[in-house]
């Protein structure tokens, strides 16, 4: 199945090109047709298709810029660049929007992993467009996930595909055997892990 793996970079944080770099070669050894794109400030990034962001929202509220009407068609599967992508991921991408069902808190869904199909939550860009200051003031509890979560109706990923584990709460012993996406959110920003 085609989709488009999208991810953010933000420059100024912790992450930079060799992670969009280290990403787009793990989707590319483990999934197959696919478009890899990266929304950023950045001209170029080697080998990979970039999108330019159009604002200058700061850090994590880039990736509201990943529901601006017409950047994608089909299915989509968005990843944080903390993300460790193990085993074909394709399947994930796409159908109505889901997020990634937060690790220490489970009633609440994050922002690291979300999948959707065509431009369906553009309400996120829209809305946050209209008044972003007030939003990153109200929202600066929560952040971009927080913000999303209140503007548009989301599944569990964890509750529709296996294989989505965190570092920190499922991995410390090992990765468990059908891990596909291994979830760094916070500290170590990068490890390496045998697929």
């Amino acid at each position: 199945m085609s989709f488009t793996l999208a991810t953010v970079l933000r420059t100024g944080g912790w992450c930079d090109i060799t992670d969009v770099v280290r990403l787009a070669e793990q989707v590319a050894t483990h999934c197959g047709e696919h478009r890899f794109v990266c929304l950023t400030d950045v001209e170029r990034i080697p080998g990979v298709e970039v999108i330019p962001l159009v604002h200058s929202w700061p850090g994590w509220w880039s990736k509201i810029e990943l529901f601006r009407g017409g950047l994608f068609t089909g299915p989509v599967l968005f990843l944080d660049l903390d993300t460790i992508v193990l085993a074909d991921i394709s399947d994930m991408a796409g159908g109505s929007f889901a997020m990634l069902r937060d690790f220490y808190t489970p009633q609440r869904l994050a922002s690291g992993v979300m999948a959707w199909t065509d431009d369906a939550p553009s309400v996120i860009y829209d809305t946050f467009r209209e008044n972003p200051e007030t939003h990153m003031r109200l929202y600066a509890r929560g952040g971009d996930q927080r913000f999303i979560r209140d503007h548009t109706p989301a599944r569990a990923l964890q509750d529709i595909h296996a294989g989505i584990y965190s570092y920190k709460v499922d991995c410390m012993n090992g990765v468990p055997a059908d891990a596909r996406l291994v979830c760094l959110h916070g500290e170590p920003k990068r490890v390496e892990l045998a697929a």
